[in-house]
């Protein structure tokens, strides 16, 4: 648990990005084999949420709605 404290959620939203790619670059780099993952009460904010992170294209960002088809293909893609 890293604790972020900022109370505009859109800085808040970049501040926990930017500190969770950290914490999963340093894992990587340290043997680790983790993913991470971003869960949202819904597909507008799962939209503004992927949005932050998909500038981290060297980490391969992908979204998965909860009724999407074929799930379980990205899902195994994943990992």
């Amino acid at each position: 648990f890293i604790p972020i404290r900022e109370y505009d959620q859109k800085i808040a939203d970049l501040k926990i990005a930017e500190t969770a790619v950290n914490k999963l670059r340093e894992d990587i780099a340290n043997g680790y084999e983790h993913i991470l993952m971003a869960r949202c009460e819904d597909k507008y904010r799962a939209d503004e949420v992927f949005e932050i992170y998909s500038q981290y294209t060297d980490l391969n960002p992908v979204k998965i709605y909860s009724n999407l088809k074929r799930q379980s293909n990205i899902k195994q893609n994943i990992i």
